[in-house]
């Protein structure tokens, strides 16, 4: 380890203590709850539903999104820390409130906007650190990592992360036996093609048979487990935390020898 570096990893091991800490917490929170599917007919328009209802309180521990937000400190902050010890390692001053980790989901508007965060930085680091901007690869079909930290950060520094209950897996038509009673067609089904949803009255799969008066027994072949996300515009899972952690110190690792000079 590059001694220089040393803060940088305490933050980063810092976090992953949270993380570990506070996943088995919500396991055993989310193994105590009281889950259940309900069948739901509209006769007026012929939906089937399955929908996931939930006999406890849904709502989540409100401190978990305080230790959420300190976990998403200490990746943001190490990511920085790093950054300002490369422009020291390469004998320059590092600038407070210029010098940071650029994180930017699209092309920046203005080339300064960006070049400040890594003036000073060796010209090496510098090009490790733009190959990791999300905007390079602009037809990801979800967003990297760094993009969500980076998010959830902005968010943090302004209000609390809000927990919400989630159904963690996907589900669709082979998921699901459903045997109409006489003559029916199948108009229309649905289903929720996300990685996860709000379990209290989540709607989990729908179909629609003609004529809307049919009857339908269903029976639903998985279990539906619930997991916690944090965050609104990129929802993140506690188990998808670690991930973050693990990413953080790749990019450490990447830029290490850089700081060693």
């Amino acid at each position: 380890m590059v001694a220089r570096l040393r803060g940088v990893r305490l933050k980063i091991e810092r976090a992953k203590f949270q993380c570990d800490a506070l996943e088995n917490e919500i396991k055993a929170w989310v193994e105590s709850q009281r889950s259940h599917v309900a069948f739901e007919h509209e006769r007026d328009t012929g939906w089937h539903r399955l929908i996931v209802r939930m006999d406890a309180d849904p709502d989540p521990p409100p401190m978990w999104g305080v230790i959420v937000g300190e976990i998403i400190h200490d990746l943001r902050s190490a990511l920085d820390h790093t950054v300002w010890e490369l422009v020291i390692a390469n004998k320059g001053r590092p600038e407070r409130n210029r010098n940071q980790f650029p994180i930017f989901s699209h092309p920046p508007k203005r080339v300064a906007d960006y070049t400040k965060c890594v003036r000073g930085v060796d010209p090496r680091a510098q090009a490790i650190i733009e190959g990791l901007q999300p905007y390079t690869r602009p037809k990801r079909a979800t967003p990297e990592l760094i993009e969500v930290l980076g998010g959830m950060s902005n968010i943090d520094k302004h209000q609390t992360l809000h927990p919400t209950v989630v159904v963690a897996s996907r589900i669709n038509s082979a998921n699901v036996d459903f045997a109409p009673q006489g003559l029916h067609r199948v108009a229309e089904m649905r289903w929720d093609k996300s990685l996860g949803q709000p379990i209290r009255n989540a709607e989990l799969w729908a179909v629609r048979i003609e004529p809307p008066e049919t009857e339908v027994q269903m029976k639903v072949n998985l279990q539906i487990p619930a997991g916690v996300a944090f965050g609104e515009r990129y929802p993140m899972e506690v188990l998808k935390l670690n991930e973050l952690v693990t990413e953080v110190g790749r990019i450490v690792d990447l830029l290490e020898p850089f700081a060693s000079k």
